[in-house]
């Protein structure tokens, strides 16, 4: 985040990092504004710090919001970013529309929830037997 947070100021940008707001995208960059319109452009930013080499996965709120944004979303990719010598990507704007032909969708399950009043209804029609109670 580091990384790319400085590469947007330098560029005269003004970066929000809204990634604790789980929208899809960790970076809200403004343009400054226009001298004549006053207009601001956007970038919607996905970052993703990798090992060089090793795939890059967006989540499906990140792939969601990257269709749905089109050319105001754009993925930063950073390579190694804890080396000394990392290497920034150059930016790539509207990742949907350019990786659609090889992304590839993976289904994983990441956890079974119980709700706690299931857990409650259950539990009052189990009976602990005398030796689960420590009964002897």
């Amino acid at each position: 985040m580091r990384i790319v947070m400085e590469f947007e100021r330098k560029r005269g940008w003004a970066p929000e990092d809204v990634s604790n707001q789980k929208i899809g995208f960790d970076i809200r960059s403004l343009s400054p504004s226009d001298s004549l319109t006053g207009k601001r452009d956007v970038r919607r930013i996905e970052v993703k710090g990798r090992s060089r080499g090793v795939p890059v996965t967006l989540t499906e709120n990140e792939w969601r919001k990257a269709k749905q944004l089109r050319d105001t979303y754009w993925l930063y990719v950073v390579w190694n970013p804890r080396e000394p010598n990392y290497e920034f990507v150059p930016p790539i704007q509207d990742p949907a529309e350019k990786f659609a032909p090889m992304v590839r969708e993976v289904k994983a399950i990441n956890h079974y929830e119980i709700p706690a009043d299931a857990i409650r209804r259950i539990s009052l029609t189990t009976s602990l037997s005398p030796r689960e109670k420590g009964e002897r």
